[in-house]
């Protein structure tokens, strides 16, 4: 399981980092273009912006193998044990929901919009891939941690950090 949730992280960042770099390119080739020579690709804004989406949503997935999320970990400290396991397990719920929702309107969006982008012959349903992607993604790697997102409550680490420095 835990090789499953590492390789799908992997393919991920690979391909996030690929989106990332196509992009800082693309945005070269933009300005370079516009400020010395007066001409903009056609094409070069709208592949940008795919390369932005995608680079947004497979980061998103990416992340959530590790759990590394924006939280405010001192409230861990503050509320009792069983109300954040709560937290926990509804939080869990929801982005479980949510990866799903994600990858079933991607999906539906990807097979049903018609018609091309406005400067170049690429179907518009391409735009909606990587939510697509990135919602089966993250779908997988929450399924993955399901016992040990439910069934198995554990202290928060924030809790855990400060009864070993009390200890010292």
């Amino acid at each position: 399981m835990k090789k499953i949730s590492d390789y799908l992280a992997l393919i991920a960042n690979i391909i996030a980092s690929i989106a990332l770099v196509i992009m800082l390119g693309l945005m070269i080739v933009v300005v370079i273009g516009r400020y010395f020579f007066g001409v903009v690709p056609a094409w070069s804004e709208e592949l940008a912006l795919f390369m932005m989406s995608l680079l947004g949503f497979l980061s998103a997935a990416a992340i959530e193998k590790d759990k590394g999320h924006i939280r405010v970990s001192f409230i861990d400290t503050v509320y009792p044990r069983w109300l954040l396991n709560i937290c926990n397990t509804l939080r869990y719920i929801i982005k479980l929901v949510f990866s799903i929702a994600l990858a079933w309107y991607g999906l539906d969006l990807s097979l049903n919009v018609k018609g091309y982008f406005a400067s170049v012959e690429i179907p518009k349903r391409f735009a909606f891939y990587p939510g697509f992607i990135a919602g089966v993604i993250i779908a997988i790697l929450l399924l993955l941690r399901f016992k040990e997102e439910l069934f198995i409550w554990k202290k928060p680490a924030a809790e855990n950090n400060l009864k070993t420095e009390e200890t010292k």
